[in-house]
C-alpha cells in the first residue's frame, strides 16, 4: 500500500510540475508578445495563485530595466515567495535593495557580492527557473564569456549593465574578485 501511495504522490507532483511549466510558458509568451511599454499590463493579466510567480518575476525584470529598484525588489520578492525554486528572484530581491538607485557596474558588484553571500546558488538549476531565464535569452546578444551569473545579469539588468558586462567579458582589464564571478572560466 505504501508503494502505491508514494507512486501516486510522485505522479501527482510530476503532473503539477508539468502544468506549472505550461503556465510559465504561457506567461513568457504573453511577455514576448507585448511591446516593452505594455509588458507590465500583460503580466497583470496572468491569473493569481502560485503560478503567478513568473508574472511577478517578469514584472521585476521590467521594473529593473526601467531603473525602478524598489518596485523591482518587491516584485522579485513576491516571485520568490510564490515559488521558492526561483532562486534568482531571491538574489535579485536583495541585490535591488542593496543597489537602490545604483546601476551598471555598481549593480553588478552588489549582484556578485550578494550571490557569494547566498553561498553561490546554482541559478537555473531547476526546470522552472531555467525556463524563465532562457525565456529572457532572446532579449539580446549576450557575450559567450559570461558565467551563469553574468548571463542572468545580462538578461535582467538595469541601465548600464550590458555595457559593464561587455567590458568584463572582453577581459581587457584586470578584474576585481566580484567581477570574476560574472565571467566564465
Amino acid at each position: 500500500m505504501g508503494m502505491l501511495v508514494c507512486g501516486g504522490v510522485s505522479l501527482g507532483t510530476a503532473l503539477a510540475a508539468r502544468a506549472r511549466r505550461a503556465r510559465y510558458r504561457a506567461a513568457l509568451q504573453a511577455w514576448r508578445a507585448a511591446t516593452p511599454d505594455r509588458r507590465s499590463t500583460a503580466m497583470a493579466s496572468v491569473p493569481f495563485g502560485p503560478d503567478r510567480a513568473v508574472a511577478w518575476f517578469l514584472l521585476g525584470v521590467d521594473w529593473l530595466r526601467a531603473g525602478r529598484m524598489v518596485d523591482a525588489a518587491r516584485a522579485f520578492g513576491m516571485a520568490h515567495h510564490a515559488d521558492w525554486a526561483l532562486e534568482s528572484a531571491a538574489l535579485l530581491t536583495y541585490t535591488c535593495l542593496k543597489s537602490r538607485d545604483e546601476f551598471g557596474e555598481t549593480f553588478l558588484r552588489h549582484l556578485s557580492n550578494t550571490w557569494s553571500e547566498m553561498r553561490q546558488p546554482a541559478l537555473g538549476a531547476r526546470a522552472a527557473e531555467q525556463l524563465v531565464l532562457e525565456g529572457l535569452a532572446d532579449e539580446g546578444d549576450e557575450p559567450a564569456q559570461l558565467s551563469t551569473l553574468g548571463r542572468v545579469a545580462w538578461r535582467v539588468g538595469p541601465p548600464g549593465t550590458r555595457e559593464a558586462l561587455k567590458r568584463i567579458a572582453a577581459g581587457t582589464v584586470e578584474l576585481e574578485d566580484w567581477a570574476k564571478a560574472l565571467r566564465a572560466g
